[in-house]
């Protein structure tokens, strides 16, 4: 496990890097403007994931640095009680909850240029992978329920219109050039209609 001293010039480092014009983020780095909301379950999985994400990443230290956007090189301060939690051991505690093997981590404040920025650092050598969210998937993201009504609505539409297709299109024109008789057809019509309904449950 590195120092703090060591984690914190780390950090440092890629934040310049960055506003330098060097895309530093990668599968072992990751850039966040302010902290996950960790007493959502949206922000706790997302958390759970990125972290693991990054632990089971082959390669060097990972590293999530907190207040700083990549895309746009700006700095806000991200003080860790914006997570709504008061004390970083209480990540512990969440991702106990999250993940199967609970890995190696440090949580680091640290001031830079006038911001206060915070850095999530995983080690590499993870003695218990795979790390596998085991609850909570993604949580429920702001209006998750209603593009799943969206999808399955159009599933549904898809599958008339198909159906619509399949049936007064290529059925007709075989049977119009005597490739298939009319018992063959409705024989063809229940299989598919059968097809489609265990395709939408």
């Amino acid at each position: 496990m590195k120092s703090e001293e060591e984690v914190i010039l780390k950090a440092k480092e890629l934040i310049e890097a960055s506003k330098a014009g060097f895309e530093k983020e990668s599968p072992k780095i990751d850039f966040k403007y302010k902290w996950y909301n960790l007493i959502s379950k949206y922000g706790k999985n997302e958390l759970a994931k990125d972290m693991s994400s990054i632990a089971n990443t082959v390669g060097l230290d990972g590293y999530i640095i907190i207040g700083f956007n990549e895309k746009n090189k700006l700095s806000q301060n991200a003080p860790f009680e914006d997570s709504g939690l008061n004390d970083t051991a209480d990540v512990t505690n969440l991702l106990l909850g999250k993940v199967s093997n609970l890995f190696q981590f440090q949580i680091i404040g640290f001031e830079h240029k006038g911001y206060e920025y915070h850095v999530i650092h995983i080690p590499p050598k993870q003695l218990n992978k795979p790390i596998i969210i085991t609850e909570g998937g993604e949580g429920e993201r702001p209006g998750k329920k209603r593009a799943i009504q969206n999808t399955v609505q159009r599933m549904q539409k898809l599958v008339i219109i198909s159906n619509k297709f399949f049936s007064e299109t290529i059925l007709q024109q075989l049977l119009l050039q005597n490739m298939i008789s009319t018992s063959c057809i409705m024989i063809i019509k229940t299989l598919y209609q059968t097809m489609i309904l265990k395709w939408t449950q």
